[in-house]
């Protein structure tokens, strides 16, 4: 792990580099996950894929990690990156960590070449589906019966 901004005095965001860290960051947080990641992908092919193509962040507040980020900013067809993780453990909730972080990962792929991010949101979820509107997503379409896709135009910053 190599700190990737220090934001305060009791706040740092960590990149993951190996596969080791990444899968540790993943097992560690699944739980916060519903249904849990591990439930729904092959984890050893997750990991991989993160390790290879993905950019995977934790949030350290108080020298606990509190939350994780990964997206994929690597699609120059359509430049379009993905986020696929966001979580925050529930003892850091409601602190404004997952903003944080989230914020933190749209400025990274704001610098990308990428022009737009989409992720995808369980339909149960409205106060993310709300959160992710006031970030600037918008519904994109359903993903199926249970999710859908946001997308947001990335404004590349002067």
């Amino acid at each position: 792990m190599e700190t990737e901004k220090t934001i305060s005095e009791h706040t740092k965001v960590m990149k993951l580099i190996s596969k080791d860290e990444i899968k540790e960051m993943i097992l560690f947080f699944d739980g916060e996950f519903e249904p849990p990641l591990s439930q729904r992908v092959d984890m050893e092919e997750y990991i991989s894929k993160l390790e290879k193509f993905g950019n995977v962040f934790v949030l350290d507040y108080k020298n606990e990690s509190a939350g994780i980020i990964a997206f994929y900013a690597n699609d120059y067809a359509t430049k379009c990156a993905y986020y696929n993780i966001l979580a925050i453990s529930k003892n850091f909730q409601n602190k404004g960590l997952g903003s944080l972080l989230f914020k933190f990962g749209l400025d990274k792929i704001e610098k990308s070449e990428m022009e737009f991010v989409r992720l995808r949101v369980r339909k149960t979820l409205e106060n993310l589906i709300n959160f992710y509107n006031r970030c600037g997503f918008k519904y994109e379409c359903d993903a199926n019966e249970e999710s859908i896709y946001m997308i947001k135009k990335i404004i590349k910053k002067l």
